[in-house]
């Protein structure tokens, strides 16, 4: 929720900077990248070659980088390749008709449909572990096959439930479910078995087998080629019309597939699409080329530009101020500038792309000096910033920092925690803001590096604080909630129902419970009730309902089913039984022969005894206090020989067990 977000906000603001900048250049790109690629309209391939740009800025940064290798650099060129990929989809995509939907970011999902898809996430996962695992002797045969096509069904509806049907989130999700649907019948025609409601294949389903299989090795061939040619040698109108005739051969070998609902065509379409895209890809590459001399004007004024920026964002009015700073970077500029123009192909995409970077530099050079002379005046205007530090240090190191929410409290100390700590967490937003200009524009914090330390400190430190202490109570309550919401009453054993299902109850009730102060804290911090929230509560009071009257039914068709075990033919045992008895019996059956033990052991008290005895076991019924019947199952042992304090040569009782509720008229059966 918005005030948890806000919370670890704070922290991962102020968290230090990695001394690479070239893996921070390459992240603020990839950042602005991404926030433009969510603006991007469907079907637009002239806007998203500018944020196509950005991502290759990106990546330049990268192959620049001194932590090549790193954990950190891998990630990030991961999510280049990632948002390249995305970028591209989404320039490919259908335009939307005129006036429909599809305007704006798609809406926020719910607490109830993230709940849906993240069930949908987990099941999808087990199944694909049962898939994987299962033999071909069991999916061949039918009754097995038809549980693994049902897992689709149980997916399906997790889906169904979520109204959001157009969401990015639900849409992929949908992929998903076709893809394990595909995996299953491919699994299931392999090992020899049909998917359930199919039928043999027709003489038109014969011949699309036929063509698909014709298509993919005529693709596969095609894009072996493909991948190795040169995109200079496609340069040539005679290379390029060879392998466009071969994507034209293509089509129309596709074309001639009837059905083109099932999940090979829709493979072979996508690999169709993937030969073209590849192909104009290559094509593009190779329709320009850029001499040697070119080339290393390009690359170098791409590295001093890429180093003048990085100087220029990091420096604040200690340098700009001066006119010796400013002269120098805007001389670099001019420079630049001089050796751009000398290169001979000025339609070059990379030089294009260059002459962008150098316009964004300059445009940032002039922006950054107005900037920083006017935070500088703010700055100062304000007091002097070392001075309201100090006082800020003194205010936030008192022990009552931060407000703690007591182990037992109620739901007026939840209240009263909650509008202390959003009252810490307001103020130290305001200073954590004021010290971030502190940074970067006041000329002391990078010349007084006592002063520069102690501020580092404290934007590492008391951010970190509050989000510990708000982290606390809101991570209990999510843990019992999350497992509260985890549980499904229809999922249980009977066994479980029938033993009342305690452990469940106690969780849903713990759950239900950590939602309510959920609920409390979040009305005094938000000033509004939480319909996530609420709707959490009355599902989990619902699965609580749900669960009691499963418990109720297990029960009573248990005890309708309850019986006193079969006996033997024991008389004399049974005469035994019924004499050593203290309570009146309705009904004595032996249910374990007479067995003898005759062995020595070591006691616990380090002697070792001989053990001689005989033992035999029998179920009674016995009317309880309550004024209910119960089975319990009796022990009965006559020992000759054992250790200090065994009854020797009589019968006794040795263990009692008390076992189920019986009907009364089911005692006799």
């Amino acid at each position: 929720m918005r005030w948890v977000l806000a919370a670890f906000a704070v922290l991962a603001l102020t968290s230090p900077a990695r001394a690479d900048e070239h893996l921070d250049r390459a992240r603020g790109l990839l950042e602005e990248a991404a926030g433009q690629a969510e603006r991007l309209p469907p079907g637009d391939t002239a806007a998203a070659e500018p944020v196509l740009r950005l991502v290759g800025a990106a990546r330049e940064a990268l192959t620049s980088s001194a932590d090549k290798g790193s954990t950190s650099w891998a990630a990030l060129e991961e999510r280049a390749r990632e948002l390249e990929l995305a970028i591209r989809a989404r320039a490919a995509e259908s335009p939307p008709p005129p006036g429909g939907a599809g305007k704006g970011a798609p809406m926020e999902l719910g607490y109830a449909e993230k709940r849906q898809l993240g069930q949908f996430d987990k099941d999808l996962s087990r199944y694909n572990g049962f898939l994987k695992r299962a033999l071909p002797a069991d999916l061949a045969d039918p009754e097995k096959a038809k549980e693994y096509t049902g897992f689709a069904d149980k997916l399906r509806k997790y889906l169904d439930k979520i109204p959001s049907k157009d969401h990015p989130e639900v849409v992929a999700r949908r992929k998903q479910l076709a893809e394990f649907e595909a995996a299953v019948r491919t699994r299931i025609t392999e090992a020899g078995g049909a998917p359930p409601g199919t039928a043999p294949a027709g003489a038109g389903a014969q011949e699309d087998q036929k063509t698909l299989a014709l298509f993919q090795q005529q693709l596969s061939r095609h894009m072996a080629n493909l991948k190795n040619v040169r995109p200079q040698d496609l340069a040539k109108p005679a290379t390029l019309a060879e392998y466009q005739k071969n994507g034209k051969q293509l089509e129309e070998l596709l074309a001639k597939v009837g059905d083109r609902s099932t999940p090979e065509y829709a493979k072979a379409k996508e690999g169709l699409d993937t030969y073209l895209r590849m192909l104009g890809e290559k094509a593009t590459e190779g329709s320009t080329t850029l001499g040697g001399d070119d080339k290393r004007r390009v690359e170098r004024i791409g590295s001093e530009e890429a180093e003048a920026r990085r100087l220029l964002a990091a420096c604040g009015t200690t340098v700009l101020g001066t006119d010796g700073g400013e002269g120098s970077f805007h001389a670099t500029a001019r420079r630049l500038r001089d050796l751009f123009a000398a290169i001979t192909n000025q339609a070059h995409p990379d030089v294009v792309l260059l002459a962008e970077r150098l316009t964004e530099f300059e445009a940032l050079l002039a922006q950054k000096t107005e900037v920083s002379r006017q935070k500088l005046a703010e700055l100062l205007g304000a007091g002097d910033p070392k001075g309201r530090f100090e006082a800020f240090d003194k205010e936030f190191a008192v022990p009552a920092y931060p407000p703690r929410l007591p182990t037992k409290c109620g739901d007026e100390e939840i209240r009263k925690w909650a509008v202390a700590i959003k009252g810490w967490g307001t103020k130290l937003g305001e200073v954590v803001l004021f010290l971030e200009a502190v940074q970067q524009w006041y000329p002391r914090y990078a010349s007084d590096v006592e002063f520069g330390n102690r501020v580092r400190r404290f934007l590492a430190d008391r951010p970190r604080q509050l989000a510990v202490a708000l982290e606390g109570p809101l991570a209990e309550w999510k843990q019992h909630e999350d497992r509260a919401m985890d549980t499904e009453p229809e999922t249980l054993s009977k066994e479980i129902l029938v033993e009342g299902a305690r452990g469940e109850i106690e969780g849903l009730n713990s759950g239900i419970a950590a939602a309510k102060r959920h609920a409390v804290f979040a009305e005094a911090y938000e000033g509004g009730k939480s319909d996530d929230i609420a709707q959490m509560t009355r599902s989990l009071e619902a699965k609580l309902a749900a669960l009691k009257d499963l418990v109720t039914k297990a029960q009573a068709e248990f005890l309708a089913d309850a019986r006193v075990p079969a006996g033997l033919d024991e008389p004399e045992l049974l005469e035994i039984a019924k004499g050593l008895l203290q309570y009146p019996a309705e009904r004595v059956v032996v249910t374990r022969e007479l067995r003898t033990t005759d062995r020595e052991y070591v006691h616990t008290d380090g002697w070792v005894y001989r053990q001689n005895y005989d033992m035999f076991w029998a179920h009674v019924v016995h009317k309880d206090d309550d004024g209910k019947y119960r089975i319990y199952e009796y022990g009965f042992c006559f020992s000759r020989a054992g250790p200090p304090g065994t009854t020797l040569n009589k019968w006794i009782i040795e263990e009692v067990y008390k076992g189920c509720e019986i009907l009364p008229e089911n005692i006799q059966k």
